[in-house]
């Protein structure tokens, strides 16, 4: 006979996660939110024109329920998204958790109390928590029984235990301690240690037992939707949201992520804004950025989710995390965090999972100490409150790391109300902007003449009420306004856009071709657009080697091997500073480790796992002529804060300065190595260039001056040369190399009359050009050094 309703979508789907099955969705249930105004008789024919059923009750009570149909899915989206009777129909997609292998211990609770964790210790000064907050922990469960959680577990003051009645009608039988949504039962114990790692953190038990949690007198609320293998469906999340809502969670901490965007969690999401509830998400474990590529449930935009990345016991971005300026809110210590995990032990995890329960329980001592501030205002608490960190500006909104003393101790009701006028329409660099900020003691005394304003930086660069600032930078700038009394600091900050000037900086002579001798004064001019700064001039000796492999020629770039290019420099001098462009297509950029090499083995990294699935370095066309991905020191971007197809100038990895002082005569080496399966790819272009410093020209010089000169020294200065200008982030150099030699040596003899004879030892002017033979080898290697033109060209491809 026919499977009873629900069997198929929900006993057997969970089944099938349980094994540790691979399916992306429940492949046997949809999630569908009928219209408000659908009729019983409505529904029931469109059920029965996709063969589906209602598998419960609504799972949020306004209209979104898990309807079960064996027949296929895509079909049936197609017929349901037609009926007037449905508002939305979707995929119940699987989500997993965040967390990542567990790395070997680096410190004992490093988070909270490290030189760059939250500083939980301070805000303990404040509170340790309120019991009557309760933070819901949306998970693989929690071990109930734990010595560091068993007290602050919460226990539903409507329920009465094992008595088999839904003593509160939630709803829910016998819902002590919260909900298990994968076995629908009232045991929601972790089988996975997930949600223990989490639980342990917000609120371990402040006990002399193992660790401590950042909020130890708070409760938690135990929700399991993911089942043992760290699967589950989206429809058993909005499930467990709804309930933690409707059973006084004012917090939840979600530390899983997956099946793209959903209308039914948008709507739940919708609900927990309306009910004053803070949604705390992990940003993601990718490594990429939530703007370009949102990842959910962190990228949802209501303003109720805080949206959490990942730091390192070094106080850098842990490598695995995802960023964003805009999709990310905050950042916190993720990586090698000790917590507790089920059965009454302890592990150390790393992940955005980490991270997040580190904000949750931060939100749930504001809550603690400010119970009037609401979802949004925490939020915005926690983001204004945060360490600015200058590797970590780029990383999140906030600009730095949570700190739980600075965002508690401004939540206390005793503290002064500090408050940003913001202001009214663009802000431009160089442009003054007039800020104000005001002031309130706790007694009501106007405290706005001690403000005092601090950058990005954490420099005070203004003291009272208003002052006018006039930004240098383009991009987001933060300033926050703070005040103490009485031993107590009150905050705000704001982030202005400030919008960027045009500005230019362009050498206009000398140009290239010249040929300077001893004794010249050379006129470097320059032109300059916008607020460039003052400029440097010097003299660089430059050497440039460009490798092409065009077409048939391209070097292919394969599944687990190394592909080494040889980059063949004849110059002898000292390096100074070095630079090196590459044009590749390859369908998943994180597969890639790229080193540039030195003769004497000295190992740069250019870039390790940069651009996630995205393709490419480097764009347009498919040789030296098109964009390419150039790694340089002084570029404005780091690789792994920018998106494939890097197009244009990026700082690498590690600094190409590793190489200044060395010779730069010998091979060098460009390795790519692909460090996975089915993603390939091919190299096109290598342009390694490198100069050293001959003669600083002036410094500090007004850019409206327009040049400098520089005399060419008696004996005059040997190899290709170019004028360089740096102001700031802008440079240029010549567009092409001059010479300044000094000329051959004339020697004239005389003797006496009646015979004299002269001799001139100039020789003849040569010209020497070396053409290899013909090779099949399918890479070429050309180094130009002059003087005296030579070209030589050589070929040297290596894939091991």
């Amino acid at each position: 006979g026919p499977l009873p309703s629900g069997l198929a979508s929900d006993d057997l789907a969970k089944a099938l996660l349980a094994t540790g099955n691979s399916t992306e969705r429940n492949p046997f249930g949809l999630l569908v939110r009928f219209t408000e105004s659908a009729t019983a008789a409505e529904v029931a024919e469109v059920l029965g024109a996709v063969g589906g059923s209602l598998t419960g009750p609504s799972l949020d009570g306004v209209g979104l329920y898990l309807v079960e149909t064996l027949r296929d899915l895509d079909a049936a989206l197609e017929v349901l998204g037609r009926s007037p009777a449905v508002k939305w129909a979707g995929p119940d997609a699987v989500v997993s958790v965040a967390d990542l292998p567990s790395d070997p211990r680096l410190d004992e609770l490093w988070g909270l109390t490290g030189a760059n964790g939250i500083d939980a210790p301070g805000a303990w000064a404040f509170s340790l928590g309120d019991p009557s907050v309760v933070v819901a922990v949306i998970d693989t469960g929690v071990d109930l029984d734990h010595p560091d959680l068993e007290a602050n577990i919460w226990t539903n003051p409507g329920e009465i235990a094992d008595n088999g009645i839904d003593d509160d009608g939630n709803g829910y039988v016998d819902d002590l301690h919260g909900w298990d949504f994968v076995n629908n039962d009232a045991d929601p114990n972790d089988d996975h240690d997930h949600g223990t790692h989490v639980a342990g953190t917000i609120a371990g038990v402040a006990n002399d037992v193992g660790v401590v949690g950042v909020a130890p007198g708070v409760r938690i609320m135990a929700l399991k939707f993911l089942s043992a293998s760290g699967g589950g469906y989206s429809s058993d999340a909005v499930s467990a949201l709804s309930y933690a809502i409707s059973n006084g969670a004012s917090i939840s901490n979600n530390s899983w992520g997956g099946g793209g965007s959903s209308g039914a969690m948008s709507g739940m999401l919708d609900q927990a804004a309306a009910a004053d509830h803070l949604f705390v998400a992990a940003a993601g474990n990718n490594g990429s950025d939530n703007d370009a590529s949102p990842t959910y449930p962190a990228s949802y935009p209501q303003d109720i989710v805080l949206t959490v990345a990942s730091t390192q016991i070094d106080g850098n971005r842990s490598s695995f995390s995802n960023y964003g300026e805009l999709g990310v809110d905050v950042a916190a210590p993720g990586s090698a965090i000790l917590s507790s995990v089920h059965g009454g032990g302890y592990a150390t995890f790393s992940g955005t999972s980490m991270a997040t329960p580190h904000v949750a329980g931060i939100a749930a001592l504001v809550r603690s100490v400010a119970p009037d501030l609401t979802a949004v205002q925490v939020k915005e608490r926690l983001v204004d409150s945060s360490t600015w960190v200058d590797a970590l500006s780029t990383v999140s909104g906030s600009g730095g790391r949570v700190d739980a003393a600075v965002a508690v101790g401004a939540s206390v009701a005793s503290s002064p109300v500090v408050s940003i006028v913001e202001p009214v329409g663009s802000v431009a660099e160089g442009s003054p902007v007039t800020l104000t900020a005001t002031a309130v003691g706790s007694d009501g005394t106007d405290l706005s003449t001690s403000v005092s304003w601090t950058d990005s930086s954490g420099v005070v660069v203004a003291t009272g009420g208003t002052f006018d600032w006039t930004p240098q930078v383009a991009g987001v700038q933060r300033l926050r306004a703070e005040v103490t009394d009485a031993g107590l600091t009150g905050l705000d900050a704001v982030f202005i856009d400030v919008q960027e000037v045009q500005r230019s900086l362009t050498i206009v002579s000398p140009n290239g071709g010249e040929a300077f001798l001893p004794g010249d004064a050379v006129e470097i001019g320059w032109t300059s657009e916008g607020p460039v700064g003052s400029v440097d001039v010097s003299i660089e000796r430059r050497a440039q080697v460009v490798s092409e492999f065009a077409g048939d020629d391209a070097l292919p770039i394969l599944d687990h091997q190394t592909l080494d290019i040889g980059l063949e420099v004849t110059d002898t001098g000292e390096v100074g500073t070095v630079e090196l462009g590459i044009r590749l297509d390859h369908t998943y950029d994180a597969d890639l480790q790229i080193s540039l090499i030195h003769p004497d083995g000295t190992t740069v990294s250019l870039a390790s796992g940069a651009g996630s699935w995205r393709n490419d370095f480097g764009e347009g066309a498919a040789d030296c002529s098109g964009t390419l991905t150039v790694f340089a020191d002084d570029a404005d971007t780091a690789i792994d804060s920018g998106t494939a197809p890097f197009a244009g100038r990026f700082r690498p990895a590690d600094a190409l300065s590793a190489f200044t002082g060395k010779s730069g005569l010998g091979t060098w080496t460009l390795r790519i190595h692909d460090r996975w399966s089915w993603d390939q790819g091919e190299v096109y272009c290598a342009d390694l260039s490198m100069g050293s410093e001959v003669a600083e020209v002036a410094t500090g010089v007004d850019p409206t001056v327009g040049s400098a000169t520089w005399v060419v020294p008696e004996g005059g200065v040997d190899g290709a040369l170019v004028a360089s200008v740096v102001a700031g982030g802008l440079s240029d150099r010549s567009d092409a190399w001059f010479t300044a030699i000094a000329p051959p040596t004339t020697t004239t003899t005389t003797t006496l009359p009646p015979c004299s004879t002269t001799t001139t030892s100039e020789p003849p002017e040569s010209t020497t050009t070396t053409v290899p033979p013909e090779s099949t080898t399918t890479s070429s290697t050309t180094t130009t050094t002059v003087p005296p033109e030579s070209t030589t060209t050589s070929s040297t491809t290596t894939t091991t």
